[in-house]
């Protein structure tokens, strides 16, 4: 039964979830650039603590050399951490700005996908000078500067829309989970009942005698008195 309850609590975890994203795409989509802003913030906030830290905390060695008389400068100190200064700059852009990062993020694709098309194209239009090219070689760069063009009119819509199709899919996995689980527990029941034995009634009748003449043997057992 165990296994039933799991997959009933998944599957109503796979439905809430799908139904979130297909209603509330924009909100999810805005969620998850946040909480990924939020990670960047705190691994960067946590390296440059760290370099701060050690910076006030580690002590600078000098070292004399006799044979030459230099004095040199041991610093073990860590260098700045650019990485760390990058992750807490991003992680505020996508955290305060999550809607202007997603936008410019589709702008860059579109640009991609337009300019992969273009040269599709021309290497068409260069290999029409050797021979013939068909028309499924024209329908795929067609396929992608539609593509291309799609996300630079409505950038929004085209990065909600793998939210919208993952949450189709989840509504899919729950829906099937649950049918499955249901199906599972008719079937262990029906095996259940096929495997658990028939009880003859003369069997009772059986035990009920032994128990009488038990009874009767004790009932008649003689005492023994002084």
């Amino acid at each position: 039964m165990n296994i039933i309850r799991n997959s009933i609590l998944r599957s109503l975890a796979a439905l809430i979830v799908g139904a979130l994203l297909i209603k509330y795409p924009d909100h999810t989509l805005a969620g998850l650039t946040i909480a990924i802003g939020i990670l960047f913030l705190v691994t960067g906030t946590i390296s440059l603590v760290t370099w701060v830290y050690e910076r006030h905390n580690t002590p600078v060695f000098t070292a004399y050399d006799s044979g030459t008389g230099k004095t040199t400068i041991i610093d073990g100190r860590a260098m700045f951490p650019v990485v760390g200064l990058g992750s807490l700059v991003f992680g505020a852009i996508l955290a305060l700005m999550p809607d202007t990062f997603v936008r410019l993020q589709m702008y860059l694709v579109a640009a991609l996908l337009i300019l992969a098309a273009l040269n599709l194209y021309m290497n068409l239009v260069a290999t029409r000078h050797y021979g013939r090219v068909g028309f499924g070689f024209w329908l795929m760069p067609t396929i992608i500067l539609l593509a291309g063009v799609f996300v630079l009119l409505k950038p929004m819509e085209s990065a909600q829309l793998p939210l919208i199709i993952l949450g189709w899919t989840l509504l899919l996995l729950g829906v099937t989970e649950i049918i499955c689980a249901m199906t599972f527990l008719k079937m262990k029941r029906s095996k259940d009942n096929l495997l658990r034995p028939l009880r003859d009634p003369r069997e009772d009748d059986f035990d009920e005698e032994e128990e009488q003449q038990g009874g009767g043997a004790t009932s008649s057992e003689p005492s023994t008195g002084l």
